[in-house]
């Protein structure tokens, strides 16, 4: 077991309902798509948080990294 401090970041947040392995189909498309808009840069960093909800669905909370 490995512990790391992060230094302090801003990140792009996406919220998403539904099966972990349709969440990127779903979910980096339009992060893609924001990141343009915005006119923001993204590192690599992406950080997924899967959370246990009643029934077959996982709520994954998506961090995308905006690059300095």
């Amino acid at each position: 077991f490995k512990a790391k401090t992060i230094p302090p970041t801003q990140f792009v947040v996406a919220d998403f309902l539904g099966s972990p392995s349709l969440g990127p189909y779903k979910v980096y498309s339009k992060i893609e798509d924001y990141f343009f808009t915005h006119h923001l840069r993204r590192t690599p960093v992406v950080f997924e948080i899967y959370e246990l909800v009643e029934g077959p669905k996982i709520h994954t909370k998506y961090l995308f990294e905006i690059a300095r």
